[in-house]
């Protein structure tokens, strides 16, 4: 440890860090990068880094299986009804297992149609977003790619990626924060990158692979070390 320098290196993985950096966050600080937990994974490709991290879990694929089920499966009552009015009042034939195009007793009219159309509006999303979640919980994965000062985290599953880009040599700090959005009235834990703009991701990861995630990260941009990268030895074959 440097006092004067404000850095300390880590005897394991030989990583050096600003003691600002592990003030903020111990728990981070004493994770050793070059043991990564089961689904993450370092790829060094020149100056091209890329920490990736399974978004995989049983728990809460099953969970959001469960209530995603219970939110669409009444949303689409909804959903048949308005489109039931739909046909109705551009002149198509209504199915006979569609339920009734009425409104209060009467058929309904091209503005109750527009009107439960929007009003649904958001109760789709949501649905859409149940669904998308459980199939990152399923096989998503969590990566942030670092090349030539730029950077971008990514969470999603294949080719659908939700990316999020931000000056890789602005980095103040990596540590671990809090969502926006609550769930149950309380926050959950994220990988937050504060650079140009403030990053979140990984809610969805499990703690081991969150720790990991943001502890390689925080040596990667905030580490004093950033070029030579003492610690990617660990990984290289």
């Amino acid at each position: 440890m440097n006092v004067k320098e404000a850095v300390a290196v880590c005897r394991a993985c030989g990583a050096v860090t600003k003691l600002g950096v592990l003030a903020e966050d111990p728990a981070v600080a004493s994770v050793d990068v070059s043991k990564p937990p089961g689904g993450c994974e370092v790829v060094e490709l020149g100056n091209r880094i890329e920490v990736r991290a399974s978004a995989r879990s049983l728990s809460t694929a099953i969970g959001t299986a469960l209530f995603g089920l219970f939110w669409n499966g009444i949303v689409s009552i909804f959903v048949l009804l308005a489109i039931s009015g739909t046909l109705h009042v551009t002149g198509l034939g209504v199915p006979h297992w569609f339920p009734a195009p009425r409104q209060n007793g009467n058929l309904m009219s091209v503005g109750e149609v527009v009107f439960l159309w929007i009003f649904l509006t958001p109760f789709i999303l949501i649905g859409t977003l149940l669904f998308l979640a459980f199939l990152v919980a399923v096989a998503g994965r969590c990566e942030v790619v670092v090349h030539s000062g730029r950077g971008m985290a990514a969470t999603g599953i294949g080719p659908f990626m939700w990316r999020q880009k931000f000056d890789a040599n602005a980095v103040k700090s990596v540590r671990i924060g809090e969502t926006k959005w609550k769930q149950n009235d309380q926050t959950k834990p994220v990988v937050l990158i504060e650079a140009d703009r403030t990053i979140r991701f990984g809610s969805g990861l499990t703690d081991q692979r969150k720790l990991w995630v943001t502890a390689i990260l925080a040596r990667t941009l905030t580490g004093e070390d950033r070029g030579n990268r003492p610690w990617l030895s660990s990984f290289r074959t």
